[in-house]
């Protein structure tokens, strides 16, 4: 735990778990007790599940196994590198969580998806990043009209992708030529990807019998009679 930031303070520790406060932001004063599991792969969650975080939420990022989704996927940390990056991701998970509990929205530029459509969409974002064209993607996320999502008749690289519907609008033309194309037809594939594994995974999670504590503004688990009202 030498890597361990100012923030993080050691209560105690066994060979597979150390247990400390995080006072971190709006915890400052009064520190957020968390427990994080060393072997193989670090992982961390509240030491009582639920005390000042949900105790499950996608939309705070934090799972059904009641750990943290700090980053996606989780890595061996056998490196002091790797340890310094992992506490850096820790250090802004908890500012995400701090904002969230403000604002009851996730930073939008901090999430990736959950499940299946994380992979997806960590693609599609370095896709629009490297045609430069982020803007545009960004609009299609938050749905709205494009031709990311657009239906109908469409033409990218030398594909031809024909579904029901208008087209809403036309791909832009992009630097590169025929590789360029190739990566917008990339683009419009796994954006498409990313909805459908997303939907899955919020139809999944909406058939048990977990409800909605009201922590966020959507996290798509049914809401209670009360939030509902």
């Amino acid at each position: 735990m030498a890597t361990a930031p100012d923030w993080f303070t050691v209560r105690c520790r066994t060979v597979n778990q150390v247990r400390g406060d995080a006072a971190h932001g709006p915890w400052a004063e009064s520190p957020v007790d968390l427990t994080i599991l060393s072997a193989p792969c670090p992982i961390v969650r509240e030491t009582q599940p639920g005390t000042r975080f949900p105790a499950f939420c996608p939309d705070r990022h934090i799972q059904g196994d009641r750990t943290f989704c700090v980053g996606l996927g989780r890595r061996p940390v056998d490196s002091l590198r790797r340890a310094r990056a992992w506490w850096a991701d820790l250090d802004q998970y908890l500012a995400c969580q701090a904002i969230a509990e403000a604002t009851r929205l996730w930073p939008p530029q901090n999430a990736l998806d959950h499940g299946p459509a994380g992979l997806y969409h960590q693609r599609a974002l370095g896709l629009a990043e490297r045609l430069g064209i982020m803007d545009a993607y960004l609009e299609a996320y938050f749905d709205q009209p494009s031709w990311i999502t657009s239906t109908g008749l469409t033409k990218l690289g030398e594909r031809k992708v024909r579904l029901t519907g208008p087209i809403v609008a036309r791909a832009p033309a992009v630097k590169g030529g025929r590789k360029a194309r190739l990566l917008l037809l990339e683009l419009v594939m796994a954006e498409r990807a990313r909805r459908k594994a997303l939907k899955a995974y919020k139809d999944l999670i909406a058939i048990g019998t977990q409800t909605c504590c009201g922590a966020m503004r959507d996290c798509g688990f049914p809401r209670t009679v009360a939030l509902a009202a």
